[in-house]
């Protein structure tokens, strides 16, 4: 597995990523295993019956960790008797505020796309990327529309003709935004 480490701020989720290398194929490149591998969770908690996370086993969110209460856990890999670990530490803290990036942009509408991001800050003061998770809107969706079809393109803005739209990020009734000018 790729993180060593992963934590959840609040009742998140986090997907984690495989990249086993088992040999490789005649072309040089690497075979896709990870969709064989088994993954489950030990929980580190004071008492036993909390559940604290919850990793999916299924083919379209293998990987997706749900955290289900406070604490540390371990989730751990397993093919054909190899194992891989990564920590995940979920805490009780809340979202505060959300901050998309670039701020106040001006994008020239020959730009293809540009991707933003969204920053959530919580109540402990740690700060995670949110722009797989939260709700992008466009105020005008003919001066620049924000992608959100599939986790390659989610918040990457299209401009589309000169004028001005606000971007919004929404997550848990918290909204952050930013004006977005399109120019010629």
């Amino acid at each position: 597995m790729r993180k060593q480490a992963q934590s959840l701020v609040g009742y998140r989720f986090a997907e984690l990523k495989c990249s086993l290398r088992w040999g490789l194929r005649s072309d040089g490149s690497a075979p896709e295993l990870c969709l064989w591998v088994f993954l489950q969770t030990r929980h580190q908690s004071v008492s036993p019956e909390n559940s604290i996370a919850e990793v999916s086993n299924t083919l379209t969110s293998k990987g997706l960790v749900t955290s289900l209460g406070v604490g540390n856990t371990s989730i751990t890999a397993t093919l054909n008797g190899i194992h891989g670990s990564a920590t995940v530490n979920v805490t009780a803290a809340t979202l505060v505020t959300i901050a998309i990036t670039p701020s106040d942009l001006s994008v020239s509408g020959k730009v293809k796309a540009v991707q933003m991001t969204a920053a959530g800050t919580f109540s402990d003061g740690t700060t995670q990327d949110l722009t797989q998770e939260v709700d992008w809107i466009s105020s005008d969706t003919s001066v620049a529309r924000i992608l959100t079809t599939s986790s390659q393109v989610h918040g990457r803005l299209v401009p589309r003709k000169p004028g001005t739209t606000t971007i919004t990020a929404t997550l848990d009734g918290l909204q952050g935004s930013t004006v977005v000018t399109v120019t010629p």
